[in-house]
């Protein structure tokens, strides 16, 4: 399988690369590729300025709307990204669900029924 996406990244054919790569040179590109996957992998759970400016403004929108502002910190409005543990899957509602839920518990706001 490693042929077949090193190829995809350098746009040439599967064969033409197996001719013309040594093995040295596959073993090195495969640890590129694994190294830069990772790499990509970890930027996604960081968080940017603009992230922080939006938790800024949804925090103040959220400051009109609870009993004790002063409590609420930015952090609870960063969103958390955690990295799935292998095999486990998680659709798009229950996503979305717990985001809903997330922010349902720092306003406050109590399920009904």
């Amino acid at each position: 399988m490693a042929w077949f996406i090193l190829a995809y990244k350098l746009g040439v054919p599967v064969r033409r690369l197996q001719r013309e790569t040594s093995s040295t040179d596959f073993i090195r590109w495969v640890e590129f590729l694994r190294l830069e996957k990772e790499r990509e992998e970890n930027e996604r759970y960081v968080t940017t300025a603009d992230q922080h400016y939006l938790a800024q403004i949804a925090m103040e929108i959220c400051k009109g709307n609870v009993k004790h502002p002063s409590r609420l910190k930015i952090r609870d409005f960063l969103l958390k990204f955690m990295k799935k543990k292998s095999g486990e899957k998680i659709s798009t509602e229950e996503k979305a669900d717990q985001t809903k839920n997330y922010f349902m518990n720092v306003l406050g706001v109590k399920k009904n029924g």
